[in-house]
Parts: C-alpha cells; sequence; structure tokens
C-alpha cells in the first residue's frame, strides 16, 4: 500500500471515531489529527509517526 492509500484508509478511520466519540477532548483531538493528515498531504515526503497504544 501506497502512503497516499495510507493516508486515506487513516482518514477515513478518524471519520468513523469522530462519530463513536462522545467526549468534546476525543473529538477535539480527531480534528487536530486529520488536520495534521491533511497538511502532511501537502507537503511530499512527510510523515505521521504514531507511538503509543
Amino acid at each position: 500500500m501506497h502512503h497516499e492509500q495510507e493516508a486515506a484508509v487513516a482518514l477515513q478511520e478518524v471519520g468513523r471515531l469522530r462519530q463513536r466519540c462522545r467526549d468534546e477532548r476525543q473529538i477535539a483531538a480527531l480534528d487536530v489529527l486529520a488536520v495534521m493528515r491533511e497538511r502532511c498531504a501537502g507537503a511530499p515526503g512527510s510523515h505521521l509517526w504514531f507511538a503509543g497504544d
């Protein structure tokens, strides 16, 4: 899978997770994640790295 495809899947997952959130902090965190993903999409060669559970 290419980075663009992975990013598209990740953004879909953010949308699904957002629908399940009831806590405003969780929703805000997912919104920030979506913005970061969009910024990476506009910057060739950039990556988002995740650490933790």
